[in-house]
C-alpha cells in the first residue's frame, strides 16, 4: 500500500486504501469516515510503532481499547488492543499519550498494566487454531499494546441473531465443540477464561469458533481480587463468581460454554444460578421448549450447568468423555476408573518393566511379577494384558535363561568398532540389529555382499529394514498406505512432540553414499558414520509435554508450557522415557553425540549450522546477549536447514554418552566410552556465550546433575 504523498489524501478507516481527505464514502468498501473523533481514542492516522496504522475503533471495555489498524511491514488489517482504563487515566491533550490519574489511582494504573502483559504474555503461550492469536507487544505513549489477528466475522451473539434467534442442537454442538480443546489448553496453564458467552466467541467467515478476550482470565492469573464482578455476565457466570471466596476451576468454565450452547439452542439466557439456588425459578431444559435434542445429549448438557460447582464435571476431559459416552456417569465413578488405570501404570512400571532391562522375561521373573499381583488385587487377565504390552512397548520376549558359555571369550558388551579403510562393511552394532533375536554370530559379510548393501536404494534399504524390524505403531499410522516403505518426512506424537526425519545417507545413482564427518580437530580428525535413518525432536522437551507425561513440572522458569523443562537431571529423563514408551507409539530415547551433532549440524560444515558468521546467531540462538537472563519458549527462532530449532542455545540438551576424549580415526554409529562417571550434554544456554553455541560445543556433568540451563530433546527409532 502507497504512502501518503500529498496534504489532502488520507487513509480509510476500515480497508485502509488511500482516499481524498474531502470523501466521506470510501469507494473501496463505503465504510463513511467520521468527521469527530473521541477525544480519549488515539486520533486516525496515528501511527504505533512505526509499523502500525489505526483506523476505526472497535471495541471499547473498562480496561482496553481496541482499535482496527494497519501492519504497513505485513500489509495486512490487524486489531490493536490499546490499555486504557478510564477509571485510572485519561489522554493526554496531544491526543497520544495516556496520563494516570494521581494517588491510588496511579497505582492502580500500574498494576493494571502488568496484568495487561500478563494477558499478552499468555496469549503468546496459547497454540490452539481456536483462540485468538497475538503477534506483537510493546510498550509507547506511557501504555502497553499488542496486536492480534484481525478476524472477519460475526459475534456468535450475532450469528445466532442472524440465524433467527436459534440454533439446531447438531449445528450448537458442531460450531462449539472445538471450544473444548481450546478451554483445554487454557486450563493446563492453571488458568481458566472466567468470561465465556456469546460475545466472546466470534465466528470467522470460514465458520471457525474463536475464544476472545482474556482479561478475565488475566485478573486471575495475576491473583486480582479487586473488581470481582467486573467481568461477571449475569446468567452466564455460575455461582462460585459470585462471591470472592468462590472455588473457580475448569468447572467454571464449563458452566459458562454449556450456558452459551444452552442460549445457542434455545435462543434464552439461563436463569441467575442463585435464584435457582433458592428455588425462585427453575433451569427448563431444552426439550420441554420443544427443542428437539436427544436425550442422553441434554443430560450431559444439563450436567454443566449444574448449580453446585462439585456436581459439575471436574475437568473438560471428563465433560468429553460423558459426550461421546451420551451417558453420564457420576464424578466418583470416573475418579475411580481413573484410579484403577493409574494403579495399573504404577505396577507395570515398578513390578514388570525393571523385569525386562535385560530384553528378555524368564520364567522365574514371570512368576516373581505374578506373586507381586496378588498384593495389589490385579486379576489375572489384566495380569497377562500389562505383560503383553510391556513386552511389545521394550522390544522384549520371554525366553529360557541361557546357560553359560563355555566356548567363547568375546565379551557381551557391545562396542564400536573402527571402520576399516579397505572395505565399505558398515559396522552396526549388535544390539541394533533388528534381526539380532538369537546370541549366536552372524557370518561375516563378504566383500561382495558389503557392496551389494551399499549400492541398494534408500527406499529399498528401508524397506529392507522394515521387513525385518516391525514399524513402530506411530510410523505406521504416519506412512502413505500406497507405499509402506516410504518414511514420513515428520511426524506427531499423542503427547504433542513432532520429530523430523533425518537421514545420515544419499543417493548418487545407485550408490549409496553416507555422509561422514569430523567431530574431532583437524589435528585429531574423529570421523563419523552413521548408517540408520532416525527421528529427532524438531524441540527441546516443553515444561507442557513434561508434565503431561510425569505430572509435574520441575522448572525454575515457570509460567509458560512451551519454554523447554529445565531442572532435570539425566537420570529424570530416563523415568521420563521409561513412562513415555509406556504409550506403545515406538521406542524413545535420547540422541547419541553423533546423531546430535549430525542432525545439528545439517551438512554443514561451519561453526554453527547456518555458517561461521557469530552476528548471526541472535536469529537461531537464545544465548547471554540476547536472552535476557532467562530461557525461551521453543520455536522462535529460525531453525536449521532441517527443521530443528534451538539446536543452538535456550538449554543444553542431555544426550546419551558418557563423557571422554574424542579418539582419532573413522567410526561407524559410534556410542562414546562404556565407562565413565559424567554424561555429557551439548548446544549451549541462555546464559552463556557464543563460543558455547558451537556446533562442536561440550559440556559433562554427573547423571544427577541439574541446572536451570539444562534440558533435553529425544530422539524416536526409526525402526
Amino acid at each position: 500500500m502507497a504512502e501518503l504523498s500529498q496534504t489532502h489524501k488520507k487513509y480509510c478507516l476500515n480497508c485502509f486504501h488511500i482516499i481524498d481527505t474531502a470523501v466521506r464514502s470510501c469507494p473501496h468498501c463505503d465504510y463513511v469516515q467520521p468527521e469527530t473523533f473521541n477525544p480519549i481514542y488515539l486520533k486516525p492516522p496515528h501511527r504505533l510503532n512505526q509499523q502500525y496504522i489505526i483506523g476505526r475503533v472497535l471495541g471499547h471495555g473498562g480496561f482496553a481499547i481496541t482499535y482496527l489498524g494497519y501492519d504497513r511491514h505485513l500489509g495486512t488489517r490487524v486489531a490493536i488492543k490499546e490499555y486504557f482504563p478510564a477509571e485510572f487515566a485519561t489522554r493526554a491533550p496531544d491526543g497520544e499519550n495516556t496520563v494516570p490519574y494521581s494517588g491510588e489511582k496511579q497505582t492502580l494504573f500500574q498494576l493494571g498494566k502488568e496484568k495487561f502483559i500478563v494477558e499478552a504474555r499468555l496469549l503468546a503461550t496459547l497454540r490452539n487454531p481456536n483462540i485468538i492469536r497475538i503477534r506483537h507487544f510493546f510498550e509507547a505513549f506511557n501504555t502497553a499494546y499488542f496486536v492480534m489477528e484481525y478476524l472477519e466475522g460475526l459475534t456468535l451473539k450475532e450469528h445466532i441473531e442472524a440465524q433467527g434467534g436459534q440454533l439446531s442442537w447438531q449445528t450448537t454442538k458442531e460450531l462449539l465443540w472445538p471450544m473444548l480443546d481450546a478451554l483445554e489448553e487454557v486450563h493446563v496453564k492453571q488458568c481458566f477464561h472466567r468470561d465465556i458467552k456469546p460475545d466472546n466467541i466470534y465466528i470467522t467467515r470460514q465458520g471457525l469458533p474463536i475464544l476472545l478476550d482474556f482479561g478475565a482470565a488475566r485478573q486471575q492469573m495475576s491473583g486480582a481480587t479487586t473488581n470481582l464482578l467486573a467481568f461477571l455476565t449475569p446468567g452466564f457466570a455460575p455461582a462460585e463468581q459470585y462471591s470472592a471466596n468462590g472455588i473457580q476451576g475448569p468447572w467454571t468454565d464449563i458452566y459458562a460454554l454449556a450456558a452459551t450452547m444452552y442460549y445457542a439452542l434455545t435462543g434464552q439466557v439461563p436463569p441467575v444460578p442463585q435464584d435457582r439456588a433458592l428455588g425462585e425459578i427453575e433451569l427448563i431444559p431444552p426439550s420441554q421448549m420443544g427443542i428437539s435434542i436427544p436425550r442422553k445429549e441434554e443430560e450431559w448438557l444439563l450436567k454443566g450447568l449444574e448449580v453446585k460447582w462439585s456436581h459439575r464435571p471436574e475437568s473438560v476431559q471428563e465433560w468429553r468423555r460423558m459426550m461421546e459416552r451420551h451417558t453420564v456417569t457420576t464424578t466418583m465413578e470416573l475418579k475411580a476408573h481413573e484410579l484403577e488405570k493409574e494403579m495399573e501404570m504404577a505396577f507395570l512400571r515398578s513390578a514388570i518393566l525393571p523385569r525386562l532391562m535385560s530384553r528378555f522375561l524368564t520364567p522365574e521373573g514371570e512368576k516373581e511379577i505374578r506373586e507381586a499381583a496378588t498384593f495389589v488385587g490385579l486379576k489375572a487377565e489384566r495380569i497377562d494384558s500389562l505383560i503383553e504390552q510391556a513386552l511389545l512397548m521394550t522390544g522384549s520376549e520371554r525366553r529360557q535363561p541361557e546357560a553359560p558359555s563355555t566356548g567363547s571369550t568375546e565379551s557381551p558388551a557391545v562396542k564400536t568398532q573402527p571402520i576399516k579403510k579397505s572395505s565399505n562393511t558398515v559396522a552396526v552394532p549388535k544390539e541394533e540389529s533388528p534381526a539380532a533375536e538369537t546370541t549366536e554370530t552372524a557370518p561375516a559379510e563378504t566383500e561382495s555382499e558389503s557392496k551389494t548393501t551399499a549400492s541398494e536404494s534408500t527406499t529399498a534399504r528401508d524397506k529392507k529394514r522394515s521387513d525385518s524390524a516391525p514399524v513402530s505403531p506411530l510410523l505406521r499410522k504416519a506412512m502413505d498406505p500406497k507405499d509402506s516403505s516410504v518414511l514420513p518426512p515428520r511426524i506427531r506424537n499423542s503427547v504433542g512432540m513432532e520429530f523430523v526425519l533425518v537421514r545420515p545417507f544419499s543417493l548418487n545413482g545407485e550408490q549409496t553414499e553416507y555422509k561422514t564427518f569430523n567431530m574431532g580437530t583437524p589435528q585429531k580428525p574423529y570421523m563419523v558414520k552413521l548408517t540408520h535413518s532416525y527421528y529427532l525432536q524438531t524441540t527441546q522437551i516443553t515444561q507442557g509435554q513434561w508434565r503431561v507425561v510425569m505430572g509435574h513440572n520441575p522448572a525454575h522458569f515457570q509460567g509458560d508450557d512451551w519454554q523447554p523443562v529445565e531442572q532435570i537431571a539425566w537420570d529424570d529423563v530416563s523415568a521420563f522415557l521409561q513412562r513415555l514408551n509406556m504409550l506403545n507409539e515406538g521406542y524413545y530415547r535420547l540422541p547419541t553425540e553423533a546423531e546430535w551433532e549430525f542432525a545439528c549440524r545439517a551438512d554443514s560444515e561451519t561453526l554453527y549450522s547456518f555458517g561461521n558468521a557469530e552476528a548471526q546467531l541472535e536469529n537461531y540462538a537464545w544465548y547471554d546477549q540476547n536472552a535476557q537472563g532467562r530461557p525461551h519458549a521453543v520455536g522462535l527462532k529460525k531453525p536449521n536447514r532441517w527443521g530443528l530449532y534451538d539446536m543452538h542455545g535456550n538449554v543444553w540438551e542431555w544426550v546419551s554418552d558418557r563423557f571422554g576424549l574424542f579418539p582419532e580415526g573413522e567410526f561407524s554409529d559410534p556410542k562414546g566410552p562404556d565407562t565413565g562417571a559424567s554424561r555429557v550434554m551439548r548446544g549451549g544456554s541462555w546464559n552463556l556465550g557464543p563460543n558455547y553455541c558451537k556446533t562442536v560445543s561440550r559440556n559433562y556433568e554427573s547423571p544427577g546433575y541439574k541446572a536451570n540451563n539444562l534440558g533435553a530433546r529425544l530422539l524416536l527409532e526409526a525402526y
